[in-house]
């Protein structure tokens, strides 16, 4: 039987300080960064000032230690149910502890796919979401679930999301997806991606302009 597993709140990075987070909140959503396997919580965190006129960003640090950092899920696909459902469960319960009425994701590799398996598991929570060279790590669900906007974010140079990888990507988004594809790009993030990013999820934060 699969272990419960927890985020850690202290391995949290905020873009706000805690004193100013809940009336932040109350102004703003809630943008949720997820790195990639054997990452951690300063993956993403640096392009966080990309968002902050929009959104207040946290950026978390996956459950399972992998290396001296952290995963989502074990690396080898399919992921076994029991093991995406206990990541997805660790990453629900922290959610529903921060009381943000607006919440978007951006996840990149592995921490898209977590973003996938948190629109399918949890439908209509998200305002919006961006897949940054993400992967599938099950099957597509049957029948597709409805979804928020999603920007699907790939390099064409990038070796480690396989074609069969892409693949199986189309299969899971039958929704309402922009895909964009950057000449060059291998598996990092880059500074496009991030611009292109904020502009796409800069409407559905709630943010007075």
């Amino acid at each position: 039987m699969t272990q419960p597993l927890a985020l850690d709140p202290e391995r949290v990075l905020w873009s706000v300080e805690e004193g100013a987070r809940a009336a932040s909140l109350a102004e703003r959503g809630l943008l949720v960064l997820l790195h990639g396997r054997h990452g951690d919580e300063h993956d993403l965190f640096p392009f966080a000032a990309a968002f902050r006129e929009d959104w207040v960003v946290a950026s978390l640090r996956a459950p399972i230690p992998a290396e001296g950092q952290a995963s989502w899920f074990p690396s080898r696909l399919p992921v076994p149910e029991q093991e995406v459902a206990a990541a997805l469960a660790a990453l629900a319960q922290w959610l529903e502890r921060q009381g943000a009425a607006r919440v978007a994701m951006l996840g990149h590799s592995q921490g898209g796919a977590t973003v996938l398996e948190h629109l399918v598991r949890f439908p209509g929570r998200l305002a919006a979401a961006v897949l940054v060279a993400p992967l599938a790590v099950s099957p597509p669900p049957v029948p597709p679930v409805p979804a928020p906007p999603v920007l699907w974010q790939r390099g064409d140079a990038d070796d480690a999301i396989t074609p069969e990888l892409v693949a199986d990507l189309h299969a899971w988004l039958p929704f309402r997806v922009t895909e964009r594809i950057y000449p060059g790009l291998d598996h990092r993030v880059s500074d496009e991606e991030i611009a292109d990013a904020a502009a796409f999820l800069r409407p559905f934060s709630g943010a007075a302009r």
